[in-house]
């Protein structure tokens, strides 16, 4: 199945994570790319057969001409038009009108925790968590296909219990975490490489529990940048960018059955606790991939 195409239209943001994979291009991005650029990447990828395309950043809602792309993406064939952002925008009323009146069908929010306290502070923004809830609300009922994406870190991860009890209030139909990869403010400083596999896997079982449960309303989940012995049941295998360099693996995983799928393990992770978690299970993990997530664009 071809996957959907990931449109980078800039790096420019409104928060300040202090995971941001992109904090090193951030600030040198002051030209945002030009339209006639977008339209032909929009046009190849239409015409390579992607069946969707995702708009991303940096934070894709500082485009003042951001209806005007997913009318123009509409425009060039795309039944489906999705929008990744930290959603503090869609706080005000009329603009998320526009951007649903220009043809938007799918959105995926970033949300850092279940709390202001949480959100808040991964994010630096005070309010932000407000701000982002009152967008989500406000969509309630527009028959957008929403999903909420949060970067695993070791200050909310003992939270992701009721991150999905959030989730399950705002009626999202698809939830995407990651665990962090090497490069931004994640390289610069180690306690943000993401919490101890050993300490996550129990709450990512009991959050696979809690879906099961749930029954057929439940959103559905990927986990990206886990490796395969680490990755629970019941998840699918989100987009992890596997370039040379910032993935590794340990002693261990020569041997593992599952080694050619398995994305490893986080380079940044591994020169900080080592690789004595990685523990290779007896037979392959078939894990199936999220073919709608958002593609890599250093996030």
């Amino acid at each position: 199945m071809p996957r959907w195409f990931a449109l980078l239209l800039g790096y420019r943001c409104n928060n300040r994570c202090l995971f941001c994979g992109q904090a090193e291009v951030r600030e040198a991005d002051a030209q945002p790319v030009a339209e006639p650029a977008l339209r032909a990447a929009l046009e190849a990828a239409r015409a390579s057969g992607s069946p969707g395309v995702w708009l991303v950043g940096g934070e894709p809602t500082l485009r003042e001409d951001l209806p005007q792309l997913i009318g123009l993406a509409r425009e060039v064939g795309f039944s489906r038009v999705g929008l990744q952002t930290n959603g503090r925008r869609l706080a005000y009323g009329g603009y998320r009108q526009d951007l649903l009146a220009a043809g938007l069908t799918d959105l995926e929010v970033s949300l850092q925790g279940s709390s202001a306290d949480c959100h808040d502070h991964l994010t630096r923004v005070p309010g932000a968590f407000e701000q982002t809830l009152r967008g989500l609300r406000g969509l309630s009922g527009s028959g957008l296909r929403l999903g909420l994406a949060t970067l695993l870190d070791r200050s909310n991860f003992r939270h992701l219990g009721e991150l999905l009890r959030l989730a399950l209030r705002l009626e999202a139909q698809h939830l995407r975490w990651s665990f962090p990869q090497d490069r931004g403010e994640v390289r610069q400083d180690p306690r943000r490489v993401g919490p101890r596999l050993t300490l996550l896997a129990p709450r990512l079982r009991a959050v696979a529990d809690q879906l099961a449960a749930a029954g057929g309303g439940a959103p559905r989940p990927s986990l990206a940048g886990v490796p395969d012995c680490h990755h629970p049941e019941g998840f699918r295998r989100g987009p992890a960018d596997l370039s040379e360099g910032l993935r590794t693996f340990g002693e261990a995983c020569a041997a593992c059955p599952s080694r050619e799928s398995c994305p490893g393990l986080a380079a940044g992770y591994a020169r900080h606790h080592g690789t004595a978690e990685l523990t290779p299970p007896a037979t392959a993990r078939e894990i199936l991939p999220d073919d709608e997530a958002p593609g890599l664009y250093l996030a």
